[in-house]
């Protein structure tokens, strides 16, 4: 495709996202913390931007005229150290969501398919289909697995890409690290493989289950990752690509910002943030406690839920047998929503302690 027909191929699949339905559980609420809103809904981190992050923002307002390519360059050659790979291996992006866009439109305009588990996080693959190609999605199991080899025997001669999300989101199904290394190893090099990894951070294994490590050996394997959750960053929109060199150079070709779609102030931010590595640490255990004692008031109420490594937890109120969604809303309380399994099932983000407790004593309250 053409670079002018690329453009205007983007543009209009930015303005189809704009139109997409709304989906309860990724909306936000632009008026949250003036009316005093509890925001379970949006999986933000509540605990951030730490507060070295904080402190270095308060000096780059003075750099607000210049663009920020020194910055960018900083960025790369950070992640080029932790990852031991080259900055070449690595595209910047206002969050991982716009990257995923690009991926969606990359592979849509080859009029190709893409085969994914469902629920999951659906910017990729509405891309793909909204620009030419086929979006493939196999359903989970009840209990919420995602089964390799359901998302292996869907691949057809069309297919080009496989997504999936580890944690999963909505459901927040995760795989063994060493089951989905296997997997991808197995993986002909005609299929490419995107890992979405926002949620990373927060599994048992932490980055250790991050398949980063095998995207040397496997020019197929595109990497996604965030600052927006375990970092606290959502605010500032950055987020980061790893592929082979090959394909970040073919994508830059086609990305209408060049690239510099990331500000002065969000590059800083994940700069700083990436040496805080305690703040992601205090915001894993946090998160954690609060999985547990979800999982814990789940079985009380009896609850079906699906087990989390994600900073989410997904559960089914329909046999509490009271309009629980109308409910959270009225007392602004609000929680995501999506369809599984042909019920309305809840993806509540972990909040604050303060936040978990209010959710639970509402809800204690409308079940008696």
């Amino acid at each position: 495709m053409q670079r002018r027909s690329w453009l205007r191929h983007s543009t209009l699949g930015t303005a189809a996202l704009l139109a997409l339905p709304t989906t309860h559980w990724a909306e936000s609420s632009p008026e949250a913390v003036k009316n005093a809103e509890i925001r379970l809904n949006a999986n933000e981190n509540p605990y951030g931007p730490s507060k070295r992050v904080r402190k270095a923002l308060q000096s780059m307002s003075p750099f607000g005229n210049r663009y920020p390519w020194a910055l960018q360059q900083e960025l790369k050659n950070k992640l080029a150290r932790r990852f031991d790979l080259s900055p070449d291996w690595f595209f910047l992006g206002a969050g991982s969501a716009e990257l995923l866009g690009l991926l969606g439109q990359y592979y849509g305009s080859q009029k190709r398919g893409v085969v994914s588990p469902s629920p999951i996080f659906p910017l990729l693959p509405q891309y793909v289909a909204r620009h030419g190609g086929q979006w493939k999605q196999i359903e989970m199991a009840p209990d919420g697995e995602i089964a390799l080899l359901a998302i292996d025997q869907a691949i057809d001669a069309n297919t080009k890409l496989l997504y999936i999300c580890n944690p999963n989101n909505p459901t927040g199904w995760t795989f063994s690290s060493h089951a989905l290394k296997d997997y991808c190893k197995t993986m002909p090099k005609q299929i490419d493989i995107c890992i979405d990894e926002a949620y990373i951070e927060y599994t048992k294994e932490g980055e250790s289950a991050s398949l980063t490590e095998l995207v040397k050996e496997n020019p197929n394997l595109i990497i996604c990752r965030t600052f927006s959750k375990a970092y606290g960053l959502a605010g500032m929109r950055i987020g980061y690509m790893i592929a082979h060199p090959d394909r970040i150079k073919e994508l830059k070709e086609y990305h209408t910002g060049f690239e510099l779609t990331a500000s002065a102030y969000a590059l800083r931010a994940a700069i700083v943030a990436l040496d805080d590595q305690e703040f992601v640490h205090q915001s894993r255990l946090k998160n954690r406690d609060a999985i547990n004692e979800m999982i814990a008031f789940c079985e009380t109420l009896q609850l079906p839920f699906i087990p989390s490594q994600a900073n989410h937890l997904a559960f089914n109120p329909t046999s509490l047998d009271i309009p629980f969604f109308a409910q959270m809303e009225q007392a602004s309380i609000r929680v995501g929503r999506f369809p599984y399994q042909g019920e309305d099932w809840c993806r509540l983000t972990m909040g604050t302690s303060r936040e978990m407790r209010a959710f639970r004593e509402k809800l204690q309250d409308l079940v008696g």
